[in-house]
């Protein structure tokens, strides 16, 4: 793919969507864009890879898209030679942790961080709402405590990433 100096990698949704919505899990797309253009900023050195399915949203101001374009081999190899991997909860980051001891940053929301968090990662969930998932039927369609988004991952914002990773990345 011609990733020629050191990257970063972002995914942005999981590819869950329950009647038509994304979950409850998801951080939202404008918060992933804010975050790349505050990489970029404070370390140009990186290139900004998003990866995942066509079907997710795309994330303005990355280096290069390559949702859709990859096959399952392939996104193993980025994944271990990325230096760090960011996403809300899901399957790439169980991936990558069983193929480096590289760091991803994984946004918590109604998930439990203390039992589903790697302690080599950074693990970031807001410390006001507590872990929800899988209390009742509908906590994967809609915030537990009301809202049309979910507060545990609203309150979780690009500023608040970035201080969290600064003393992972060079």
């Amino acid at each position: 793919f011609g990733l020629n100096r050191p990257y970063i990698t972002l995914q942005c949704g999981g590819g869950v969507w329950v009647e038509g919505k994304k979950d409850v899990r998801q951080w939202p797309v404008e918060n992933y864009e804010k975050l790349c253009a505050l990489l970029k900023k404070k370390y140009p050195q990186y290139r900004i890879v998003q990866l995942g399915g066509a079907r997710q949203p795309a994330i303005r101001g990355v280096d290069d898209d390559l949702r859709g374009k990859t096959d399952f081999e392939e996104l193993k190899i980025l994944l271990q030679t990325a230096e760090m991997h960011i996403q809300q909860d899901g399957g790439m980051v169980y991936l990558r942790h069983y193929l480096t001891d590289k760091p991803s940053c994984v946004l918590f929301g109604p998930n439990d961080a203390a039992f589903l968090g790697y302690d080599n990662n950074v693990n970031i969930r807001n410390s006001d709402c507590p872990a929800c998932s899988g209390l009742g039927a509908e906590w994967m369609k809609q915030c537990l405590r009301g809202g049309a988004e979910p507060l545990c991952m609203r309150a979780i914002t690009p500023e608040i990433v970035m201080a969290r990773i600064e003393d992972k990345l060079c």
